[in-house]
């Protein structure tokens, strides 16, 4: 559930773009990205912003908060399927 004291921004693109995807594994990354900002943000936790940005050939969108920092050495673990990094690993 999300902390009424968690400020959720979105910063939209500028312009039109236009971008073919699957909306069903796109609603999906996208709800475990901010849910696991939720839940893995800490205590500190104070806000998730949802940016999308355009260049000249892809549309990305990226999910941030502003707790807890992923360690460098476990990014590229990140998206591996079932991994789990941080003080998560290993919970039961």
């Amino acid at each position: 559930m999300l902390d009424s004291d968690i400020e959720f921004t979105l910063i939209p693109l500028e312009e039109t773009a236009y971008a073919q995807f699957n909306v069903t594994f796109l609603d999906e990354a996208l709800t475990n990205l901010v849910e696991n900002a939720i839940q893995h943000g800490g205590s500190k936790l104070s806000e998730i912003i949802v940016e999308v940005k355009k260049d000249s050939k892809f549309v990305s969108i990226s999910v941030e908060n502003d707790g807890n920092l992923i360690e460098i050495d476990q990014i590229q673990n990140c998206f591996e399927r079932f991994s789990q990094i941080g003080e998560s690993a290993g919970a039961v």
